[in-house]
């Protein structure tokens, strides 16, 4: 019996070699630059959500490690409204000091002085983010800083970042009832953050506003 008509035959790949590894080059899971990197972060987050064992406060800390590692903020805040008495407080802290961190924990914001121009001037910087610049902190909030004695100082340039100045990025529901915000400040490079991160960082804030309005729900 010959044993070359017993034997399976390879069946030929269709897809040119060639072709195939021309794609899966252009194609590649890697992170081929900034921009990559950013969608594959969101995309992370949106799968670590779906997992159940992990609860909002997980999901948010992860947010603000990605938000750490991709942009230019030393310091990222996120905070929810608590439905139990309608005030918001600060859920997740990184990159604070642990005494910063203790004060800010003891904060909380009726919705009316989450919205106040007179007690929180800011300058709005893109649909659901504003800038509150040093020049107007509270004398009572300076010790939230590492270095309250150079908050509110003069600033040395337009384009400087400096101590005191914070960025908020608002969070909503389906209603478009306030439900939380990210914070952020202290650029690692002192400079005002570009357009472009704050775009971005809008785009995360609407992740979480999703993923929390839902887990909220249960």
């Amino acid at each position: 019996m010959h044993g070359s008509t017993n034997m399976m035959t390879r069946k030929q790949d269709p897809i040119d070699w060639n072709l195939k590894s021309y794609l899966q080059n252009k194609y590649s899971a890697v992170p081929q630059n900034d921009l990559q990197k950013i969608l594959d972060s969101i995309l992370d987050l949106v799968e670590f959500s779906r997992d159940r064992s992990h609860d909002l406060q997980a999901i948010l800390g992860q947010a603000a490690r990605k938000m750490f590692r991709l942009f230019d903020f030393g310091e990222i805040a996120i905070g929810l409204k608590d439905p139990k008495d309608g005030l918001y407080r600060y859920e997740v802290l990184f990159g604070f000091s642990k005494n910063t961190e203790a004060a800010y924990r003891q904060l909380k914001y009726t919705p009316e002085e989450m919205v106040s121009y007179d007690k929180y001037p800011f300058v709005k910087t893109g649909r659901i983010s504003e800038l509150d610049p040093a020049e107007g902190l509270l004398e009572e909030e300076r010790h939230l800083y590492d270095r309250p004695l150079v908050a509110g100082a003069p600033r040395p340039s337009l384009e400087d970042f400096q101590e005191g100045d914070y960025i908020d990025v608002w969070m909503y529901d389906d209603s478009k009832r306030l439900i939380g915000w990210i914070e952020l400040s202290r650029t690692k490079s002192g400079k005002m953050p570009s357009t472009d991160t704050l775009r971005w960082v809008e785009v995360f804030a609407e992740v979480c506003a999703l993923i929390a309005q839902k887990r909220m729900k249960g």
